[in-house]
């Protein structure tokens, strides 16, 4: 989620929702069926930025991660289960898993 210090600005944040039709880019669920948040792909504290394609419509942020280190991880298309993936996503998943280790 953004920072106090530097909000998210209503016009991005419909941006954000647009793009996403309205629908969280996790589950699909939509705007009217629960509150959609603007949450960072890669977190600012890892480097990211505040551009419209480093941002994400969810229904759920990680804000409050397990441990210091922990991330979550969701691929942009998924299923019921994570056996759904195919392969090319699955090496995404795990590319990116290695990455935040190396933070």
């Amino acid at each position: 989620m953004p920072s106090a210090s530097s909000p998210i600005s209503g016009s991005v944040n419909y941006r954000v929702h647009r793009c996403a039709r309205g629908r969280c880019e996790c589950c699909g669920a939509h705007e009217h069926q629960r509150a959609l948040e603007v949450d960072h792909i890669l977190p600012k504290n890892q480097g990211g930025s505040d551009a419209i394609s480093n941002l994400q419509a969810l229904c759920i942020a990680d804000a409050y991660p397990v441990s210091e280190g922990h991330s979550l991880v969701i691929p942009r298309r998924h299923g019921a289960v994570g056996l759904e993936l195919h392969q090319p996503e699955w090496n995404a998943v795990v590319e990116l898993v290695h990455s935040i280790q190396r933070w």
